[in-house]
């Protein structure tokens, strides 16, 4: 069958891509390929645009600037489809081509003239030109709508919004240079004549993952180019910016430009920007700080981390610089940034805890802080714009309609996953692509749902009417978006929905509240997989990937990574974040943080401090409820923190419940291909598309198509008014008239008339010609110009232009204001208004808009250093401290030594910005600049002093020396005193002699080492001018045997051997021999004065010399040739004879004086030329001079210091060298207090400590473990915080059993005095033994953000300390100590008085199980010892090799060192790893650990010096030793090397230096406390002074000792000096009885390791002394308290809101009065006991009334009133026990004994009974219901029989026992005869009667009652003791 020629006709259109609507395809239902065909044709055609009916039209986006995309085509569309009302047939039907100009104009038309809302919707994967099209059309809108100025400069503004938008949330992706990262809810507001009033702009949903690492060919937000690209000179110098490559952000991609286009130019994209800044109203100085704050963030991805150098501390910035420099552009402290970006908040279980960073967790945080800081920035952005833009409350007619336009972020995956996958990379898809693609996935179940739904949105009232539409089958993508979201079918799925998102929202709340563990995101999969596994939409993760599960989307399968989707769910934002950015110095920075961009949670105690913050997804104003849609939906509370995907499924309800009952229009955008190239169609890919997009079902159902519907009267009274009859007829009469089709054009329905677009318009613009026409009439006879138009005159009250409202605008009251969730979502009643659309209080006269003036900006960091003392506020105050003369002295020093170091460079080169920092900096150049000099000094005395005294000690010789010196390479020969060095010179033949060599081998060989200077005789006439002149005369060798190699005689001139010869010249000597031999010059011969003297009156020699100024001269040979050769000559005797008898009568002898008188009485030329002529001829060297005191005194000393420095190390081998068996003293029965202080360590160290002790072998109940947890924080490398892994450890559930948390004084500075923390107790079992438990976790005050309750070790001890003095002197207690001594006493059921010892054991620390035992005996056999400690070994020997140089170290510096001071005195240091205090003297119990002296000075607060950081930061151990020594000299510390205990060593270098720079400097600094002590045993060098001194000086020389064994290495190597055996032997010395101690003590194991530590002997005594003492300032000062310390006075300066302490913050009872408050808790009639005052207040005279000391804040609880009497009526009963856990093995345990008593067993009232069995005094507070719900472990568990008192334990000890019966000392002062007649007979029951005296039984009644005189009552004491004993 031949084709119609319709058909024909059809096809060719077809072809060509003259087919403008997809409805005209030849199909009943069109295929994707017939589709494709259309759009392919039009495509290569340049009609990217395709109508689907009237309110659909497809795009396929041409990659390129279309000729028809201009001003002038979009007037052209106006004129043709919106001002042509002409009435002409022909062009009906023939609209001109589609564009989204002409759907502009519909849809403008429609609302226009019908006053209805309109609403479009973009879809499209990504790269499709979604944005693009939209913008388009918003523009043709505004065109449409703007008449007036006014309205045309709101439509400038919106265009300058859109420009805001692109550049701030747009980015490019490898197949779209300008795609969407956010998702946009566009309002444009017009009022009832259809002009443009106000739009608003709600951008929500940013993809933050652009602000950390880009994949390939992307770039993250325009922005950031635009800026870099178009910064001005000025602003590149002010902002240092730099090119794109420098910024790790932007280089992550390698892509920096746009592909070449119209809008590539990010230099005109800035200009573009600032003018839109301009537009839309920005302040100058708002921009500014945009683009610093831009900058910054790009200088934030730079920062690098170093990983930390222990666990106990974060990791560390390594580029400091550019974190300075962000630090400055945000306005912050650069420590305060560093801080918050390698620490962590955590808020769990309603507390705050602190994770300290490795390098890796810092890097993410620092991203974290970059994506919230730019999220809070867009949304700052988007709200100021909608501040100029949106509608106003007071004028309802400025938005009569609205038009909404939604554009999506596109459909996107990174990861391959199948032929239809629109994006290819090798990056894995997350979170973020999770959220968008599931965005998209439900607005294209959405728009399917609208089009096809029969019962949804508009075709509902279509249906509702009688009309039926095409009834189309389609898919859809329902299944998927079900498995997304669960069934959505009311409000309450958005808020918590189903499917995937609410599985992801359920696991983020679990995480949110710290229920969540570190497998959660694998337990998200599992969960995941669980549920949905049998979803055709969902697949599983395969066994290759199993972090990796797959949906299969409406655009294409997406694969997603699992990996921290938890996380990104929650989107947390650190408060320590939101902390450190309010402080900035920066306006808009602390605005950000202020306004309703950032969400908050308060700690339920303290409403001020955050304690979960999130960069809300939400934005940040409502919707604006279209006509006719109810707007009464619940919001979400903006009080708290939700999930991303609920905020985001939120808004998206919310979106689309708007729109579901109005018009709906589409732009279905396409992507022709994946690399964005023009003129390209990848027909696979468009095909993929329009199926996914359901573009066949959507032209199918869109042939039958309504938008307008009426009335049957009112159709007829509007279109044909004046037609009679009824309206059946008239209707009939305007369908026939105008030629429409019934089902297409129109249909009638029951009530209604339905129309098309094209029969709409046809019928309206009939109407629209009649009033065009009555207008002009009108003007016509009102004589008004024809030009002007009506429209440009406003229907409406003109309001400004300014409006007085916006989200981000703070009360001018308070610019500072702790950031508060914004009231974006009140449910006030303004803010329903149907025309307000956003739901926030309006201000008037918003900051906003003011000048800068008005704004009072926050305060700065830190005040300038001359206005410290001048600075004035609420939130600071000053305190004056006393300055001792030594300080001044000091601080003198300080400024002599650093005068010339201005302080200007150490500000802003150094970077140190504080007073006091800069102080401690000179401290330290000081201190090092005079450890240096002390080094130089040991160096200079050693090496250069000796040199000093003795110039030339190692360039003379003896005869015999240079006999030595005969090698071929070491050659020395002396001539005439000198020795020369000629062995570069003897083995060449240098005689011109013919047959007469001058190297024969025989002759070199004889001549090696002698004397040859008879061999070179100076010729006469040259050595004595003025005395010879006969050249033939020449001196006669008197012992010619000395001269056997005669061919080796060099006499010259006339007296030559050999002629001719060279020697036959007469200067042969002076010209070619002495320049010659002169350059192999040595020094000088030597000799010693007893070989001159006895060579001179040896008989067979009789040598004629003498010594003359040191010189020796020879005149033997001299005397012998005038005397015998040639005595007749008298030419011989030249010299003076006079000098010559001198020589001859004194020979061997100093014939100084004697020769000076013979040259006195010589004329000078006759003495000038008798000395010269001795000099020349006769000098024979000097003497010897080596062996004078002078030369000798210097070896004396060194030789001095190196005997003491042996004595104290053979001192130190006897000490160590214990012969004989290791003791085991018999198991003894002291109550001990096992204290462990814990801060970061992990589980395995905390469990092997905790396990070694509990395993002790020691009585269980006489032992108690004592755990303080310093502070909630996480540890680098834990997951949870330190006291959770502790109360797992011990069995308790931190979930279940979570005590209040009580208040007690700490130490620390200001507001860190007050603390808060929590007690648990319990008994804990381990191999058979059961020991109690008691643990304290510092917790710290709600508004505590970084590290809360950490206060250091030192607080730990403090407050064990303390509490126990308080126990012992029966003191007010805190609270805290309070809760502490009830569990002790009551719980656990051993009174605190009993305990006599405190063994303190670090976290990182196990015992062996003999330790505790011996160090107890050792302390018993001598009562004068108060602190004794064991050896520490090392747990992980060959962990590296930084753990083995470290073994041998521990042995001397925990081992000899120690036994050596254990022996002489008292060991200086006892290691607060293992060491065990006694707590009471033994005779009187006087406190001994725990006494005032000790408390009050260890407990120092103003820790605000160099010298005090260094002793109470880092060498506290060490400092509380000196503290005992100081204030008890008559008691001693001892150690015992039979304990032993065992350590952690560092395993790292890194860690390794940071620990011994803190033991090294610490020491130096306890070291010079201790030497000034005035009480230390022994005298002179016998005393502990003086080898403390020694310790000090030998500590701070290390390097120079170092240096010196380098320099003799050297020396020796090259033969400088001798080989010094001294030295060696000592040394060999000291490691050979170290050697030999190891092979008695048959420990042969360190012998190796002492040579390992030999080989890093450089490392330990020279690299790191160094480093420590250069690194000595390096602490962490704080933030809020600022030092000024001038030496004359001392100001301690507080700011940052740091308040004063006082005592009355905390509520102090004694224990008793704690009791009977809970006896008479539940009687109302009681009346309440004031709380005591602190125990001696120490109140400075600066400090004044606080905050806390007024109405309710009185005790300055934060928790609750912790003052029982008063508030016994309001705390129940229940929470106690609550307090008092104990693992489940106790509670099962008690259980058993209780069911397994007998009826003949004695049974002890349960409520009796504590863990031991024991019956505690009685409790007032144990009520029925506290007695069955208080948990009680029976003495089963611990293996014995239930006891009753004491009676049938073995005996206790002394003291212990004498507490027994009245717990204490008492405070009475005067006891009665009966008192203490009841204390006699309960102390003399429990003692030993054949030791016990009467003296002794009084002193233990001086001891119960201290404050008693009881020196009257002695006879009565005797007589009561002598009376108990009768009875006995």
């Amino acid at each position: 069958m031949a084709p119609s020629p319709a058909s024909e006709s059809l096809s060719r259109a077809i072809a060509s891509g003259d087919l403008e609507d997809l409805v005209s395809t030849p199909q009943d239902h069109p295929t994707d390929d017939s589709v494709l065909a259309v759009l392919a044709a039009r495509f290569r055609a340049d009609l990217p645009y395709a109508r689907i009916g009237s309110t659909g039209l497809v795009v396929v986006n041409p990659c390129k600037t279309l000729s028809n995309v201009n001003d002038a085509s979009a007037r052209e569309y106006e004129e043709r489809c919106y001002k042509d009302t002409s009435l002409s047939l022909i062009d009906a039907r023939q609209p001109p081509q589609p564009h989204v100009y002409e759907l502009a104009i519909k849809v403008y038309l429609l609302m226009r003239r019908r006053g209805e809302s309109q609403a479009v919707i973009a879809r499209g994967i990504s790269g499709s030109g979604k944005t693009t099209s939209a913008t388009l059309l918003v523009d043709q809108i505004l065109r449409l709508s703007a008449h007036s100025k006014r309205e045309g400069k709101i439509a400038e503004q919106i265009k300058a919004f859109s420009l805001l938008l692109e550049s701030f949330g747009n980015a490019k992706t490898p197949t779209n240079p300008n795609a969407s990262r956010h998702t946009r809810y566009t309002e444009l507001h017009f009022n009832h004549r259809g002009r443009i009033s106000a739009a608003k702009v709600l951008a929500f949903g940013l993809d933050k993952s652009r602000l950390t690492r880009l994949s390939f060919d992307e770039r993250s937000y325009h922005v950031f180019y635009q800026l870099l690209a178009g910064a001005t000179p000025a602003e590149r110098d002010a902002l240092g910016l730099e090119a794109p490559s420098e910024y790790s952000l932007l280089a992550s991609s390698g892509c920096y430009r746009l592909p070449a286009g119209p809008f590539s130019d990010d230099s005109l994209a800035m200009d573009n920007l600032r003018e839109a800044f301009k537009t839309l109203g920005f302040k100058f100085k708002q921009v500014s700080s945009i683009f610093s704050i831009l900058t910054a963030l790009l200088l934030l991805g730079n920062i690098e981390f170093g990983e930390a150098d222990a666990q106990d501390v974060s990791a560390y910035v390594i580029n400091v610089p550019v974190l300075h420099q962000a630090a400055k552009l945000l306005g912050i402290s650069p420590d305060d940034l560093s801080e918050a970006l390698t620490c962590k908040s955590n808020y769990m279980r309603k507390e705050l805890f602190t994770v300290l960073l490795n390098a890796k967790q810092s890097a993410a945080q620092r991203d974290q802080f970059v994506q919230g800081l730019y999220a809070i920035l867009f949304a700052f952005v988007v709200e100021t714009a909608n501040y100029k833009l949106a509608p106003l409350a007071q004028t309802p007619s400025c938005s009569a309609t609205q038009l909404v336009l939604l554009d999506q972020a596109g459909f996107q995956t990174k990861s391959p996953s199948g032929p239809s996958t629109p994006l290819i990379s090798a990056l894995r898809n997350g979170f973020e692509e999770l959220c968008i693609n599931s965005t998209e996935e439900i607005l294209q179940a959405h728009v399917l749902c609208s089009i096809f739904d029969d019962d949804a949105g508009f075709n509902a009232r279509v249906t509702a009417d009688g009309i039926s539409l095409p009834a189309i089958t389609t898919t859809g993508n329902f299944a998927c978006a079900e498995l997304l979201r669960g069934p959505c079918t009311n409000e309450c799925n958005s808020r918590k929905p189903g499917g995937i998102l609410g599985a992801i929202d359920k696991a983020v709340n679990s995480y949110k509240s710290g229920r969540g563990d570190s497998r959660r995101n694998e337990e998200l999969l599992q969960d995941l997989t669980s549920k949905f596994a049998t979803h055709p939409s969902f697949v599983p993760p395969s066994p290759d990937d199993r972090r990796v599960f797959t949906i299969k989307h409406f655009a294409g399968a997406c694969a997603y990574d699992v990996s921290s989707f938890v996380e990104r769910g929650a989107d947390l934002y650190d408060p320590l974040f939101v902390t450190i950015l309010h402080s900035s110095s920066d306006p808009l920075v602390v605005k950000l943080v202020s306004g309703p961009g950032l969400s908050t949670e308060k700690h339920q105690s303290d409403p001020e401090t955050i304690v979960q913050a999130q960069v809300s997804s939400l934005p940040l104003r409502h919707i604006t409820p279209l006509s006719g849609v109810s707007n009464e939906t619940h919001r979400l509370n903006p009080n708290r923190i939700y999930p991303v995907t609920t905020q985001l499924s939120q808004t998206l309800w919310d979106i689309l419940s708007n729109i579901k009952s109005i018009r709906l229009w589409t732009l279905s955008c396409i992507c022709p291909n994946d690399n964005g190239f023009s003129n390209s169609l990848d027909k696979r890919r468009v095909k993929a598309q329009i199926h996914a997009l359901h573009l066949p079902d959507i032209i199918s159902r869109r042939r039958v198509e309504f938008v307008a519907d009426f009335g049957h009267a009112e159709f007829c009274d509007r279109y044909r008014p004046t037609m009679r009859g009824s309206h059946a007829e008239r209707i009939r009469q305007c369908v026939q008239s105008n030629g429409w089709m019934e089902g297409v054009d129109f249909a009638i329905g029951h009530q209604k008339i339905w129309l098309s677009y094209y029969a709409w318009k046809m019928v309206e613009d009939v109407v629209r010609s009649a009033e065009k026409e009555h207008k002009k009439i009108s003007r016509e006879e009102s004589g008004e110009d024809e030009n002007v138009a009506v429209d440009d005159m406003p229907d409406y009250i003109q309001v400004s232009e300014d409006r007085d409202h916006g989200l981000f605008d703070e009360p001018r009251d308070t610019p500072r204001q702790i950031p508060r969730t914004p009231s974006a979502y009140d449910d006030s009643s303004h803010s329903r208004a149907p025309s307000m659309g956003y739901g926030y209080v309006e201000e008037s006269g918003s900051v906003w808009d003011k000048k800068t003036k008005d704004y009072e900006p926050a305060p700065p960091l830190l005040p300038k250093v001359g206005d410290l003392a001048t600075v004035d506020g609420p939130d600071t105050f000053e305190e004056h401290l006393p300055t001792t003369r030594v300080r001044r002295y000091w601080l003198l020093l300080v400024r002599l030594f650093t005068w010339w170091i201005p302080g200007f460079l150490l500000t802003h080169i150094g970077r140190m910005k504080r007073p006091d920092v800069r102080l401690a900096w000179r401290e330290k150049v000081t201190i090092f600049v005079l450890i240096f000099f002390a080094n130089a000094i040991v160096l200079f005395y050693i090496i250069a002093f000796g040199i000093l005294l003795c110039p030339n000690f190692n360039k003379v010789w003896t005869s015999n020396e240079v006999a030595q010196h005969t090698a071929s390479n070491d050659y020395y020969v002396s001539i005439q005193g000198r020795v020369y060095d000629v062995s570069n010179f003897v083995r060449g033949d240098h005689s011109d002699v013919t047959g007469q060599p001058s190297n024969s081998a025989s002759v070199i060989d004889g001549l090696a080492g002698t004397d040859m200077t008879y061999y070179f005789p100076p010729p006469l006439q040259l050595a004595c001018t003025g005395l010879v002149s006969n050249p033939y005369m020449y001196i006669t060798v008197k012992n010619s045997s000395e001269m056997v190699y005669s061919e080796a005689l060099h006499a010259s001139g006339v007296n030559a051997r050999y002629n001719p010869s060279a020697l036959d010249n007469t200067d042969w000597y002076t010209a070619n021999f002495m320049p010659t031999i002169n350059q192999y010059y040595k020094g000088v011969l030597v000799w010693e004065p007893s070989e001159i003297f006895s060579q001179a009156n040896d008989t067979t020699i009789q040598r004629i010399w003498g010594i003359y100024e040191s010189s020796i001269y020879d005149l033997t040979d001299y005397v012998y040739t005038m005397d015998t050769v040639n005595a007749h000559n008298t030419a011989y005797s030249f010299l003076d004879s006079n000098l010559v008898s001198t020589f001859t009568q004194q020979p061997g002898t100093d014939i100084t004086s004697a020769l000076n008188k013979v040259l006195t009485s010589m004329d000078g030329t006759n003495r000038t030329a008798n000395m010269d002529c001795l000099q020349n001829a006769f000098y024979w060297g000097e003497v010897d001079f080596r062996y004078t005191p002078r030369c000798q005194v210097q070896n004396y000393m060194l030789l001095v210091f190196s005997s003491i420095i042996m004595a104290s190390m053979l001192v130190k081998f006897l000490a160590a060298l214990q012969l004989g068996t290791k003791r085991f003293p018999e198991r003894l029965d002291k109550f001990v207090l096992c204290q462990v202080p814990c801060y970061t360590e992990g589980e395995d160290s905390l469990r092997r400590t905790i396990d070694s002790l509990a395993a002790l072998d020691y009585d269980d109940k006489r032992k108690l473990i004592f755990i303080i947890c310093d502070g909630n924080i996480i540890g680098s490398g834990n997951e949870r915080p330190t006291p959770e892994i502790v109360l797992e450890i011990l069995g308790v559930d931190p979930i279940k059993n979570n005590p209040e948390a009580l208040m007690f004084k700490s130490i620390g500075e200001g507001s860190q005095k007050l603390n808060y923390g929590k007690v648990y107790s319990g008994l804990y079992e381990f191999e058979g033994h059961v020991v109690p438990y008691l643990v304290i976790v510092k917790v710290g005050k709600p508004s505590e953000r970084s590290k809360p309750g950490n206060r250091g070790k030192r607080d730990s001890q403090i407050l064990l300390f303390q509490y126990l003095n308080r126990v012992h002197f029966d003191a007010p207690m805190s609270p805290l100590e309070l809760e502490v001594y009830h569990h002790m006493r009551d719980i656990i059921g051993v009174d605190p008085t009993f305990y006599e010892y405190i063994f303190t054991v670090d976290a990182d620390t196990s015992v062996t199980p003999q330790s505790l035992n011996r160090l107890v005996a050792a302390s018993i056999a001598d009562s004068n010892i108060v602190g004794i400690c064991g050896e520490t070994k090392l747990q992980n020997e060959e962990g590296s090799w930084w753990t083995m140089i470290q073994v041998y170290e521990y042995y001397i510096s925990h081992n000899l060192a120690k036994a050596f001071e254990s022996l002489f005195g008292s060991v200086s240091c006892l290691p607060g790893c293992f060491s065990l205090y006694r707590i009471r003297t033994a005779d009187k119990g006087r406190p001994i650990i725990i006494s005032n002296r000790v408390i009050d000075e260890y407990a120092e607060s103003h820790v605000d010096t160099l010298h005090k950081k260094n002793l109470f930061s880092l060498g506290e151990d060490r400092f509380l030793t000196t503290l005992l020594m100081k204030h008890f000299p008559s008691y001693k510390t001892k150690f015992q090397p039979d304990a032993v205990a065992r350590t952690m060593a560092p395993v790292s270098w890194r860690v390794l230096f940071s620990q011994r720079r803190r033991w090294i400097n610490s020491t130096i600094h306890n070291l010079c406390e201790l030497a000034v002590l005035p009480d230390l045993c022994g005298v002179c060098c016998f005393s502990m002074r003086f080898f403390v001194y020694l310790d000090l000086i030998s500590t701070m020389i290390l390097p120079a000792t170092v240096v010196y064994l380098a320099w003799l290495i050297v020396e020796v190597a090259t033969g400088s000096s001798a080989f010094p055996y001294i030295s060696i032997a000592m040394i060999a010395a000291v490691y050979g009885l170290q050697a030999l101690i190891f092979i008695i003590r048959r420990e042969f194991m360190l012998i190796g390791w002492m040579v390992v530590y030999l080989l890093s002997y450089p490392v330990y005594s020279f690299f790191l002394p160094i480093y420590s003492f250069w690194r000595m300032d390096e602490f962490g000062w704080g933030n809020t308290r600022i030092v000024l310390d001038d030496g004359s006075s001392k100001k301690v300066l507080a700011t940052g809101g740091d308040v004063k302490f006082s005592e009355s913050m905390i509520p102090y009872k004694k224990f008793s009065e704690y009791q009977e408050a809970w006896g008479s808790g539940s009687s109302e009639s009681t009346a309440p006991t004031p709380p005591l005052p602190a125990p001696q207040p120490r109140r400075p005279v600066s400090q004044m009334r606080t905050v806390y000391e007024y109405d309710q804040s009185e005790p300055g609880d934060y928790y609750r009133n912790t003052n029982i009497v008063q508030n016994a009526n309001v705390r129940s009963q229940s929470s106690r026990p609550g307090s008092r856990a104990m693992s489940e093995y106790n509670r099962s345990s008690a259980n058993a004994l209780l069911a397994s008593q007998g009826p003949s067993q004695e049974r002890i009232p349960s409520s009796s009974m504590n863990v031991f069995g024991m019956v505690p005094p009685p409790d007032p507070r144990m009520t029925v219901m506290s007695t069955m719900n208080r948990p009680i472990s029976p003495v089963a568990t611990l293996g014995a029989a239930p006891q009753f008192g004491f009676g049938n334990t073995r005996p206790m000890s002394t003291f212990s026992a004498a507490t027994t019966g009245y717990a204490g000392p008492s405070s009475n002062p005067d006891p009665s005869e009966e008192e203490l007649y009841n204390a006699l007979r309960t102390y003399l029951s429990t003692q030993d009667l054949m030791t016990v005296t009467k003296k002794t039984a009084r002193e233990a009644m001086a001891a119960r009652y201290p404050r008693a005189d009881l020196t009257s009552r002695k006879d009565f004491l005797n007589q009561a003791i002598d009376n108990i004993l009768s009875q006995v």
